[in-house]
């Protein structure tokens, strides 16, 4: 029996008081808000991806669902409820046969859905740094794969990046030609990426994660991002790589013309699960979910939206965008605690495609330490102590190495007052041919004390410098030689834009 979702905006088939009843449709479901409660529905469909066809397939898919969206949403997700029928009449938890199985769901207020609030401007760095680090929680705590399992094995990761074209020749062969260039790109990066691809599994890097990570499926509430509506209806798609899950939402917010807010994400992840090694497969993710979204945009065209053609040709153009190599340098910040090196390198990691890394948290992660952990390590001792110092710079050109011959520009946040410090990086960017940049800040004492103290006070940056560092800092400093030709001052840096000589 297949329902009547009209029918569904009727009072008395719900158990409780209703206010404005209203039905929202996707191309697999169907949810009827309330007022108090929600009611997720999913629709008798088979697209060989996905599969609903069953009354007992929608019922277990809806226990799945209820399970899986309990690990990052509790406050929304309350149970599986019967859609009864008895003598014509509908009641959900009613008498009669059962005709359907729905999930029932605390309501939110859909002004706090991330896609609505980036569309009215409502939505900021602060937010986006704050989703990125749930995130990456979330990543850090979920199941790991078995060793002995498909999932994430290289054939695994490359069957669906396929399927997404297989569905779009079918569906859109007006744009063959561009599917073409794609698919070539896809598989040439494939192969390329076999190597990283088996490393990642043995590593732990494919787990259960949400699987449809994009702005549509993020509600702000209490104040606080709450991610819903992860995949249940096919393990392989939610059973991926950790960048994989986290690229959808940085994809989705470059696609809404926010790569600024995209970045600020990713910069947040990273820095809480250091994982700068995934940032190989970046590409070859963010390309795939862009095809995930235009085959869903696809989906929806052909069941009667024509109105959403244009968007599917812009997902292909920003694809092919991406299939083009970007230039690659490093950029080096310079200064005294204080002097302003990371809101530099926060506004720089908005303006640029550029990876950021903070000595700061680095050294925190080095020794097992989160960002905001306080170690209590006084001047010179335990985290700051010669040794470690040296072990964290060491660090910092070993992940830069890294990311630079994976293709992104990076931008070193660390004080460098050593010349050898300097020099370590000059050196890394020669070895490479990539261009190099210092970038030096200046403040006067005055100022450096009273932002020290206030940092110190609020407690909410990785930084545990004080002013006993800050003076030391003054007494032990190498001052930029004349021979360094290659420092410019923050101020310059500003007036041309903050973008590359």
């Amino acid at each position: 029996m297949v329902i009547e979702p009209n029918r569904l905006l009727q009072p008395d088939v719900y158990p409780h008081r209703v206010g404005q009843l209203e039905l929202m449709e996707t191309h697999i479901s169907w949810v009827v808000l309330t007022g108090d409660w929600a009611y997720k529905l999913k629709k008798p469909v088979n697209y060989g991806f996905l599969d609903y066809s069953t009354l007992e397939r929608r019922k277990n898919f809806c226990f799945e669902e209820l399970r899986l969206n309990r690990r990052l949403a509790p406050e929304v997700y309350v149970e599986v409820v019967t859609l009864n029928q008895q003598d014509g009449k509908l009641a959900f938890q009613g008498a009669g046969e059962v005709v359907e199985y729905a999930v029932k769901m605390r309501q939110f207020p859909q002004a706090g859905l991330y896609d609505r609030q980036l569309s009215q401007g409502r939505l900021g760095p602060s937010q986006l740094d704050q989703l990125g680090r749930l995130v990456a929680h979330f990543h850090q705590q979920a199941a790991r794969a078995p060793e002995d399992s498909e999932f994430g094995q290289p054939d695994q990761v490359q069957s669906p990046c396929l399927d997404n074209f297989s569905t779009l020749y079918k569906l859109e062969p007006d744009h063959r030609s561009s599917l073409e260039q794609l698919v070539h790109w896809t598989e040439t990066e494939f192969e390329r990426l076999k190597p990283q691809l088996k490393a990642r599994k043995q590593m732990g890097f494919i787990r259960e994660l949400h699987g449809d990570l994009h702005l549509g499926n993020v509600a702000e509430i209490a104040g606080h991002p709450v991610p819903f509506d992860g995949i249940e209806f096919d393990p392989e798609l939610r059973w991926v790589d950790t960048m994989n899950d986290l690229a959808f939402l940085v994809s989705d917010l470059e696609h809404r013309e926010r790569p600024d807010l995209g970045r600020i994400a990713r910069d947040a992840y990273l820095e809480e699960t250091g994982d700068y090694e995934g940032l190989a497969l970046w590409d070859f993710y963010i390309l795939y979910r862009w095809m995930v979204r235009a085959k869903v945009v696809a989906l929806k065209k052909a069941q009667g939206h024509p109105e959403v053609a244009g968007e599917i040709a812009v997902y292909l153009s920003q694809a092919k965008a991406r299939t083009q190599p970007r230039p690659v340098r490093l950029v080096v910040t310079h200064g005294l605690s204080g002097s302003g090196k990371s809101y530099y390198s926060q506004n720089l990691l908005q303006q640029e495609d550029i990876v950021r890394l903070r000595s700061d948290i680095l050294r925190k992660s080095l020794n097992g330490l989160s960002p905001a952990s306080q170690s209590g390590s006084g001047l010179g001792q335990g985290l700051y102590s010669a040794d470690q110092g040296q072990r964290t710079y060491q660090a910092l050109a070993e992940k830069a190495r890294r990311v630079l011959l994976d293709g992104h520009a990076m931008v070193i946040d660390a004080a460098c007052l050593k010349r050898a410090q300097r020099d370590l990086f000059r050196g890394l960017a020669r070895d490479l041919g990539v261009p190099f940049q210092i970038v030096s800040m200046e403040a006067s004492l005055e100022v450096l004390t009273e932002r020290i103290s206030l940092r110190r006070a609020q407690a909410s940056d990785a930084s545990e410098a004080d002013l006993s560092v800050l003076h030391h800092q003054l007494e032990t400093q190498e001052q930029i030689g004349p021979d360094e030709k290659d420092v410019i001052s923050a101020t310059d840096s500003l007036e041309a834009g903050m973008h590359w000589p």
